[in-house]
């Protein structure tokens, strides 16, 4: 059976069309096999950030909107396999950044 890829664009011909048409499936077969076995795979942890993403969006109070938006990123960098850690950041002129989270490197580096 081959792969729907509906919804999915291949810009610039990134990938060949014997990729597309005969070797993504069985690249991703065991990832959605795997995803398959879980209680809440991705995607459906995905479409569930949906609803809060709506809420968001018509939150007319801007405080409080943002506060929503921090949430709803938290929660979505989650989904992906990054929690965020907010953490503040001092430059060397003393000059203080709040930072959402650090996405680091194998050895420790961002």
């Amino acid at each position: 059976m081959a792969i729907d890829l509906t919804g999915i664009t291949n810009e610039n011909e990134f990938y060949t069309h014997h990729y597309l048409a005969a070797i993504l499936e069985n690249d991703l077969k065991a990832v959605l096999e795997a995803w398959a076995k879980l209680e809440n795979p991705p995607y459906e942890e995905l479409k569930a950030l949906a609803k809060p993403f709506q809420t968001m969006l018509r939150e007319p109070d801007r405080a409080a909107q943002s506060a929503l938006r921090v949430q709803w990123f938290a929660d979505l960098f989650a989904v992906l396999g990054y929690p965020l850690t907010p953490e503040d950041y001092e430059f060397e002129d003393g000059t203080v950044l709040r930072l959402a989270g650090q996405i680091s490197k194998a050895n420790g580096q961002p």
